[in-house]
């Protein structure tokens, strides 16, 4: 499932995105489409803005740079529509990867602490606890 193609014609002369022209049509003949671009370019805004048209989640912060274009200027055309999807930006990412880094040397500081802390099995049982969450 992917998306085929977007149209777009703005009706609102103050409506501006880096990446619009008042009117145009972007065919993704792939399934997988990358953007790339100078930073404030308007990528995410674009994938903001599909997803708001097609109700995919929008995991971490969301710009809403295209607050004056309105639903009915947006005409998305589907392989398959997506059902339980989501879009993320490098950014948001990049720092999911060092909360999670960080997160396992706070676990493993914890698991050092249950080991000198308790014995026996309470220690096993604590240790175990700890660093079976490091796995997930």
């Amino acid at each position: 499932m992917y998306l085929r193609e977007l149209t777009w014609k703005l009706r609102d002369s103050e409506a501006k995105i880096s990446f619009f022209e008042k009117s145009g049509r972007l065919v993704f003949e792939k399934p997988i489409t990358i953007f790339v671009g100078e930073n404030g370019s308007g990528k995410f805004a674009l994938l903001n803005l599909i997803g708001d048209n097609a109700d995919i989640k929008s995991i971490g912060k969301k710009e809403k740079e295209y607050s004056s274009i309105y639903p009915e200027d947006i005409k998305l055309i589907w392989n398959t529509k997506p059902k339980n999807s989501f879009h993320f930006s490098t950014e948001d990412f990049t720092y999911f990867i060092r909360e999670l880094r960080a997160e396992k040397g706070s676990l493993d500081l914890t698991a050092k602490e249950f080991n000198k802390r308790f014995t026996g099995y309470g220690k096993k049982l604590a240790v175990g606890t700890v660093l079976g969450q490091k796995k997930l």
